[in-house]
């Protein structure tokens, strides 16, 4: 299977770092592209309204200090360094971190994504820079139709600029890349039910080649907009699929090593918003797992103290939206938590919540989710995404993670889970490995 290598500098420049990720597009292009990706970013920005100032709830990482317990009690207020609010590096409130993670606008010091929202938007954006870019002849779809299928896009000045203000890259991190030129080949997909152009992006040597392969679908009439695309660099698979339909807007996001797990981290994410019931959900799960240090180099043998460790935290938030494109939620939010670590404690007890809608972000009930209604999710259980028996992952084998399964999509790579199978459908692979 092809390797899509990339350079640090190019990543980091074109996918990996980013400013707002819910801005509005002010693009002097005119293409799919561009109003697809503003459309997209529109129907993700909803899913911010779960972490929103009035619906908080605990955060899933670094809990492997604390032996999980039935409630969360004084842990949802108290501000301490298993709690990290990564802008700054700084302790925080679990509450806080956890409406962190649902601000697409949350940047590390270093410029890079620090939520789970802002990992959709980041990867998003290297689609927008295609249709900035361009500036040729376009299709009846309004897709990009260079003769001959190819082009040559160039980062000028101008273009540059529209980047900032069109795909919400940040004011400077681009500069390096003037007069940078990238070839853009133009398909169509054999089907057209779920994409119908594969736009292919190779990167010159100078710039440490590769290529990025996007399927796409925009048809604004119908209300489908589809965008998957994978991309392999010097820091792993990273791979991201939204599917918009008049049904639902459907995402995930996976995120993690080339090749076997080793002491790599995971990092998997998806979405899913009901737009015939008006429920949104949003399940994210970060596996980790660091080698034991060696005491003895020569012997190999174990310092006891930092043996190995591994393991999981897991959360599913869900709550009732307004509308069927949830620009603001009806009630208090339903929040399940999972969490096992190996070094620190091998049991994996349910928290569960209900998390007040108003600005206290106090709990409703400590030890159960919402009860349902007409403003209220009742939302899933997080136990459910895994094997009661064995305690394996349903939707990835995680432990035995094969990063050559989730390193490219094709015109048949489509969601199609709903809320009864959202936490257990498999994450999407091409089913195929080369090890």
């Amino acid at each position: 299977m092809k390797k899509l290598i990339y350079s640090l500098a190019f990543s980091a420049a074109l996918s990996g770092c980013g400013g707002s990720g819910s801005g509005t597009s002010t693009s002097t292009s005119s293409n799919a592209i561009v109003s697809s990706y503003s459309n997209i970013q529109t129907a993700m920005n909803n899913f911010n309204n779960l972490g929103s100032s009035s619906s908080k709830v605990l955060s899933p990482v670094y809990m492997k200090q604390y032996r999980p317990n039935a409630s969360f009690s004084s842990l949802w207020t108290t501000s301490n360094n298993n709690f990290i609010d990564e802008r700054d590096n700084s302790a925080t409130e679990p509450y806080n971190w956890f409406n962190l993670q649902f601000d697409a606008d949350a940047v590390r010091e270093n410029g890079s994504k620090a939520s789970m929202m802002g990992r959709f938007s980041s990867a998003l954006q290297t689609y927008c820079a295609i249709g900035v870019l361009y500036d040729g002849a376009t299709d009846s779809d309004g897709y990009p139709n260079p003769e001959n299928g190819t082009d040559e896009l160039e980062f000028t000045e101008g273009k540059i600029s529209e980047l900032v203000s069109t795909c919400d890259y940040t004011e400077g991190e681009l500069t390096s890349m003037v007069g940078v030129t990238i070839q853009i080949l133009v398909e169509s997909t054999t089907s057209t039910s779920t994409y119908i152009k594969k736009l292919t992006m190779t990167l010159p040597a100078e710039i440490g080649g590769g290529s990025q392969s996007f399927f796409v679908k925009s048809d604004s009439t119908a209300g489908v907009q589809n965008v998957a695309t994978t991309e392999v660099n010097v820091r792993g698979v990273n791979t991201t699929i939204v599917n918009i339909d008049s049904s639902a807007i459907r995402a995930e996001y996976i995120s993690g090593p080339d090749g076997s797990l080793g002491s790599d981290n995971l990092e998997i994410h998806r979405g899913f918003l009901d737009r015939s019931s008006n429920k949104i959900y949003a399940m994210s799960l970060r596996y980790n797992y660091t080698e034991a240090v060696e005491d003895n180099p020569d012997t190999g043998d174990v310092d006891e103290s930092q043996p190995a460790v591994e393991g999981y935290k897991a959360f599913i938030a869900a709550a009732q939206c307004a509308d069927d494109m949830c620009e603001s939620t009806l009630g208090d939010t339903s929040f399940s938590f999972q969490t096992k670590n190996t070094n620190n404690f091998t049991d994996d007890t349910l928290y569960e919540a209900c998390v007040s809608k108003d600005d206290s972000s106090s709990l409703t009930t400590d030890g159960s989710r919402c009860s349902a209604s007409s403003t209220t999710n009742n939302g899933l259980d997080i136990s459910d995404a895994f094997d009661s028996t064995s305690g394996a992952l349903r939707t990835m084998n995680y432990s035995n993670w094969d990063g050559d399964l989730y390193d490219s999509v094709g015109e048949s790579t489509a969601l199609s889970f709903d809320s009864s199978d959202f936490a257990t459908s498999a994450f999407s692979s091409d089913g195929s490995s080369t090890k």
